[in-house]
């Protein structure tokens, strides 16, 4: 099978071009460009995620934080210029609560493996979601599929 990727032609400084190469060195360089060649092929069959789903996952968590932190200093910006005294704290501690909900509802991650369990979660004032909404559990969870750990089937404490 012919190669799919030539190795470019040696420069006339390079020592395999001068004949300095042994045929160690040379059985090692070929080596390498295999190892590299099935690691490209490898990497073209199993690409990763999508744009997406990176973007959706990863990138968003920075600029959605850099929008909170804009609103924040708006905040303080209007209660230092002139806001009532009591108004500034209220409304700022009331937006930062707002932010940590919005970060939770579409981040949030269990730590433990053992909390995936269907039929158990109840929303409470600091966990309104079992996942957030652009996690890979959730797009699991949406797409049908089930998480390990998480109970297939109908849950005991139905028939109880």
């Amino acid at each position: 099978m012919a190669p799919l990727i030539e190795p470019p032609p040696p420069r006339p400084d390079a020592p395999e071009a001068q004949g300095e190469m042994t045929p160690e060195e040379r059985a090692a360089l070929v080596d390498q460009m295999d190892r590299v060649r099935q690691e490209k092929l490898e990497a073209l069959k199993e690409p990763g995620a999508s744009w997406r789903e990176w973007f959706l996952f990863d990138a968003m968590k920075w600029w959605v934080g850099l929008g909170f932190l804009i609103v924040d200093v708006w905040i303080y910006a209007w209660w230092v210029m002139g806001a009532p005294v009591y108004a500034g704290p209220i409304v700022l501690v009331a937006a930062i609560y707002l932010e940590f909900l919005g970060y939770r509802v579409l981040w949030y991650r269990p730590k433990e493996a053992g909390t995936v369990r269907r039929g158990e979660f109840h929303p409470t004032w600091t966990r309104p979601v079992q996942f957030g909404r652009w996690t890979p559990e959730a797009k699991i969870l949406r797409e049908g599929g089930f998480l390990p750990g998480m109970e297939e089937g109908p849950s005991p404490k139905e028939f109880a």
